[in-house]
């Protein structure tokens, strides 16, 4: 027999309000994601999109590296979002206010 669990808040995580409260943020999950993305580009010899000598990032890693191109807001990324009710959500990174 199957038993239908109620809901603990009663509320639907996907409403507009809430949909909305993300649209103009990054999870921590997110933010690992690009940036350890971009790290591995950096490793593999990819033309760093910040000047580093200005940056004062001489010998710096390719994940520090990374870190400061994210900060910057220099990264032309786009995240897709999937929702549970089957919606696709693209946000280009380069357009959110990152204030995480």
């Amino acid at each position: 027999m199957s038993e239908e669990r109620p809901s603990s808040s009663g509320v639907n995580p996907l409403t507009g309000t809430f949909v909305e409260s993300w649209r103009g943020r990054l999870t921590s999950y997110e933010r690992a994601r690009i940036i350890s993305a971009r790290a591995l580009q950096l490793a593999m010899g990819a033309a760093p999109l910040i000047d580093i000598s200005s940056a004062g990032l001489e010998g710096a890693s390719s994940l520090r590296i990374a870190e400061e191109e994210f900060n910057n807001n220099l990264l032309p990324i786009s995240i897709r979002r999937r929702f549970p009710n089957g919606k696709v959500e693209l946000v280009s990174i380069m357009s959110l206010n990152k204030k995480d």
